[in-house]
């Protein structure tokens, strides 16, 4: 069984924001004196307009050109707001202060706008605002800048209004059919990048008598799911993109602005994973990953996980194979691996039965017997076995250096009779029939695995391709003069013997048999640079000569003859 954990994709939050902005304040005479100081609807609409404007994320997006805003005043008729003189249709720089002059200076009955509230007009003429690019601040960048993932453009619409008095009673199209974002509200059809939010300013903290323009703006008449409509309560419950704010507490102006400020420069954050992995949360107490749902934010993210349990291996034929136990790979047990203290009741395992059974030998039987042939070497019971030989070169109390390693071997292959496996005869002594692998090492130096190979005749400039180097082995030559076998390239390849740090690697990995010693690969280091390749140098060194398969081949070492060279300090 095998258990992954990565990163969870996430996608979306304040980073990614894009936005186009068109804020429709009700200029209709219900809402009063617009200056400041008057304790009236219209300026309670107009302080909600300098906070948002102000707010940190609105300016924070605007300096960074991440966003642009216009503005719209509406009642019967409607007018594009200029609050900085330039006739955009969404400004990239503005101030609360700058927009609110503009509303004052063109309230109510003011360049045609009337004193009635038609609704179907301020969605409509805000949605007009809001699509024409090619009059915006931010013009040269499109048709590349709606077509980013993360662009949204929203129309928010402010109003005193309980009732429309001008215009459609009904507002066609609805705005679920068509306008709002399944975003929003789901299931509704309008563009997924596209927004609807709806602003109350009420009088009183009752929140609207009749919710008929703020529901129409954002969903519709009757058009969608009864969740997504104002709730007068108790408690008052808005429904999506709505908000309701007090115009007599200031702070409730500023609280909805906060709020709305923060929302639209927020892209929803998204966790995702690969195909056959699955989201994991962390618990909100413990902190490990054991969790099927939880908060998607890239401070803490979730995780991908996958559990795989492999199939059985297949026994022998005739095997009966059944699997015990369950995959932890659906919640809530893949959620539970993730806690490090739980322990799996039912776990996956393979149960095999086999039965095998010899035929009974009722005529002869017998022992092996060792070294009885002449014709198979260093094989027992079938199996070939190396013949490993360990010399130690010790000097006392004299360090020396390892200049080469020679030894003197003789192999013969005999030539006796087939029925006596090869036995009796004569012999024949192959002259080039070596060691294969050589491992040379004291206490704190060890050559690697030297592959041996014989030196090519009459062939120098194949000698100088020696010896070769891999991650796993060194394959170096050795030279044969009058049954001298030598060995000189070799050198210290310890990745770190630890006298500058704290690293602990022993030379071997000596398995529990107490005889087959791997070389610990940790403590390795083939490539190291020509500057870092020491000589072996101790007074007692080791050359493990090895022969992995001899075959028919009886090899003799008559004589091991080290080159030292005292190396004194």
């Amino acid at each position: 069984m095998t258990v992954e954990d990565i990163p969870a994709t996430v996608t979306g939050g304040p980073q990614n924001c894009l936005l186009d902005i068109v804020i429709a304040i009700d200029a209709s005479g219900s809402t009063g004196n617009p200056n400041p100081g008057q304790n009236s609807l219209a300026d309670g609409e107009l302080t909600w307009l300098v906070a948002f404007i102000d707010d940190p994320a609105i300016q924070a997006a605007l300096t960074a050109n991440t966003m642009q805003i216009g503005f719209l005043a509406w009642a019967t008729g409607s007018a594009q707001a200029n609050p900085t003189g330039t006739g955009e249709s969404m400004l990239g720089a503005v101030t609360g202060a700058q927009a609110r002059t503009w509303f004052q200076n063109n309230w109510t009955s003011q360049n045609g706008i009337g004193g009635q509230t038609n609704a179907q007009l301020a969605r409509n003429n805000g949605l007009t605002q809001l699509n024409n690019k090619a009059g915006s601040a931010y013009a040269a960048n499109y048709p590349a800048r709606s077509a980013d993932p993360f662009f949204r453009q929203i129309l928010i619409v402010v109003t005193d209004g309980n009732a429309i008095t001008s215009g459609n009673n009904i507002l066609t199209p609805q705005s679920f059919n068509s306008l709002q974002s399944a975003n929003v509200i789901p299931g509704a059809g309008g563009p997924v990048n596209q927004e609807l939010m709806s602003v109350f300013v009420s009088p009183n903290a009752n929140g609207p008598g009749n919710a008929t323009i703020i529901d129409q703006i954002t969903v519709g008449a009757g058009a969608g799911p009864a969740n997504a409509y104002y709730n007068p309560g108790p408690p008052i419950t808005p429904g999506p993109n709505q908000f309701i704010m007090n115009a007599s507490v200031p702070a409730s102006l500023q609280a909805t602005a906060q709020q709305i400020a923060n929302q639209v420069c927020t892209i929803p954050f998204s966790c995702d994973c690969p195909a056959g992995y699955t989201l994991v949360y962390p618990n909100a107490t413990n902190g490990f990953y054991t969790d099927a749902t939880g908060t998607c934010d890239d401070i803490n993210p979730p995780v991908c996980r996958k559990v795989e349990c492999e199939d059985c291996p297949p026994g022998p034929v005739g095997t009966t194979t059944t699997t015990l136990g369950t995959c932890p790979d659906t919640f809530p047990e893949l959620g539970l691996i993730g806690d490090p203290n739980w322990v799996d009741p039912t776990p996956p395992e393979c149960n095999y039965y086999y039965a095998d059974f010899v035929q009974a030998n009722y005529k002869v039987g017998s022992f092996w017997r060792h070294n009885v042939r002449c014709d198979l070497f260093a094989n027992y019971y079938g199996d070939n076995y190396a013949w490993e030989v360990e010399l130690i070169n010790n000097t006392g109390q004299q360090v020396n250096t390892i200049r080469s390693i020679e030894y003197q071997l003789e192999t013969y292959i005999y030539k006796g009779e087939p029925e006596y496996n090869m036995c009796g005869g004569d012999k024949y002594e192959d002259l080039l029939f070596n060691f294969d692998k050589a491992i040379i090492y004291n206490n704190d130096q060890v050559s690697g695995l030297l592959n041996i190979t014989s030196q090519p005749f009459n062939n120098p400039w194949g000698e100088l391709t020696y010896p070769i180097v891999t991650a796993n082995d060194m394959t170096v030559l050795a030279s044969k003069v009058e049954h001298k076998f030598r060995i000189n390239q070799f050198w210290d390849i310890t990745n770190d013997r630890g006298e500058f740090t704290n690293a602990e690697q022993s030379v071997f990995n000596t398995q529990c048999n107490g005889y087959t010693r791997p070389l610990n690969q940790t403590n390795l280091n083939y490539f190291k640079p020509e500057t870092q390749r020491k000589k072996f140098r101790h007074y007692s060194n080791h050359v493990l000569l090895r022969r992995q398969v001899s075959g028919n081949k009886k090899m003799l070492l008559r004589l091991e003859n080290t080159k030292l060279l005292l190396s004194q300090r």
